[in-house]
Formats: structure tokens, sequence, C-alpha cells
């Protein structure tokens, strides 16, 4: 007698693994999301702290007013790259088969003196432009001017809060999101040009949705982590770049 086994059918591979553009997808989904949930939360927390201390939403006082919205600017940025970290990880466990750090893949720098001439570059043009003038550098700049003149704790606390954001936590967040999981997700389809071009166009329009007007501005950062990237051969020389160029714009900053 004669035994017939079948082959158990493959198990149908997640949403995000079934093409690019799904991956592309799920990358622009997650963005919006991070977002939502970090405005979201800490305008929640915000009001659930006043209501139970007896307050309204707003401080009536004009100076405690602009006090609370001072305090909400700088969470954002960690909040938000804390978010953005986390759903990194997340996807980058789905893409890596239950594996995070394969999902994410190589930490490796190969070209490690290219990597820091990148963000070198990337930095000499960003002064020329002008753009630590704004954004996250711009705020920094306002708390540092603050400290130096009241020395108060608020002010010193948020400017070392924005630099541990800007020199940690974002470079991280945004390797992990933007040129972690879904780098190695696109290169199973398509050539390194298409994957930088992707991911780059990706980075550059999640800046947007907090400032359009900054685009322009955030290119020349932007092109350098993806070249960092492919050049650099792994998600540890594109970070490296990442600090390195924040350093830099956090330094000019606080010598102004």
């Amino acid at each position: 007698m004669t035994l017939h086994t079948t082959a158990a059918p493959a198990a149908r591979p997640p949403f995000l693994r079934r093409g690019p553009f799904r991956a592309l997808l799920v990358l622009a989904l997650a963005a919006v999301a991070a977002l939502v949930v970090t405005f979201g939360g800490i305008s929640v927390g915000v009001g659930m702290v006043r209501a139970a201390r007896g307050e309204g939403p707003l401080p009536v006082d004009p100076f405690a007013r602009e006090a609370l919205l001072m305090w909400i600017s700088v969470l954002v940025l960690p909040v938000h790259g804390i978010v953005l970290g986390l759903l990194g990880v997340l996807l980058a466990r789905v893409t890596g088969e239950g594996r995070v750090m394969r999902g994410l893949g190589p930490l490796r720098i190969r070209r490690p003196l290219a990597v820091v001439a990148l963000a070198g570059l990337a930095f000499a043009v960003a002064v020329m432009t002008e753009p630590v003038a704004s954004g996250a550098f711009g705020l920094l700049g306002d708390f540092a001017l603050g400290a130096a003149l009241d020395g108060g704790w608020h002010w010193r606390g948020a400017e070392l809060l924005l630099l541990l954001s800007l020199i940690v936590i974002v470079p991280l967040a945004e390797e992990l999101f933007f040129r972690g999981w879904i780098w190695d997700e696109l290169r199973r389809w398509w050539r390194p040009p298409a994957v930088m071009v992707a991911t780059g166009l990706a980075a550059l329009l999640a800046h947007g949705l907090g400032d359009p007007r900054g685009l322009l501005l955030l290119l020349p950062a932007v092109a350098a982590l993806t070249l960092a990237r492919q050049i650099g051969g792994g998600i540890g020389a594109s970070l490296l770049c990442h600090v390195l160029y924040n350093l830099g714009g956090c330094g000019l900053v606080l010598l102004q």
C-alpha cells in the first residue's frame, strides 16, 4: 500500500511583504500614525494633568499659556522620535520574520571616512542655506537664548531635552524607520538606485508634513543620509552620518 502525503500550503506573507508598493504604503500609514499618536498623546496627557488639578484646557494667564505651549513644542520631538523608533522596530520584526536585527539590515560601516565626509558636506550646504535657523534647531536656539538670559530651570531643562532628542533619539528613530526595515524590504524587489530614491522621498515628504516650507532645506541632509546608507553598507553608516550632522547643527546654534 502506498501512502500519499501532501505538503502543507505555504503561509501567506504579511501584507507589507507582498510587493514594494505595499511596503511603501505601510511606511506612509505608519508615519501618519506616529504623528497622530504623538500629538494626540501629548494633548490627552496635558489635558488629564490639568483636569486632575481642576484647571481648564489652557491657562488664562498669557505667560502661563505661553509656558505650557513651549513645553508642548519641546515634548513633540522626543515623543515623536520614540513612537517612530518603536514602529521601526515593530516593522523590522515583521520583515525579519521575528528577528528585529535581521529586518533592520547590517549595522556595519563599510567606508567610515566617506560617511564622515558626507555628513560634513551636507552640513556645509546646510550652513550656506541656513536651515539651522528653522525647525528644531531654531527651537533649540530660542531655548538656549532663554537659558542664557533667564537661567531658569525650565529653559535649561528644555534645552537639554532638545539636545538629547536631536543627537540621540531622532537620529536613531529615523534611521530605524526610514533606512532600516524599509530599505532591506525594498531591496528584495528593486535595485539600489530605486531604493535610494524611494526611501529618500519618503523621508523628505514625512518631514514636510510638519514643515512643508523646509523641504528644499532638508534635501541635502536627506541625500547625504541616503548615500551614507548605500555607501556605508548598513544602517550604522546612516546613523553615524545623522548624528554627526545633527551635532554640527546643535553646535552651530549654541555657539551663535
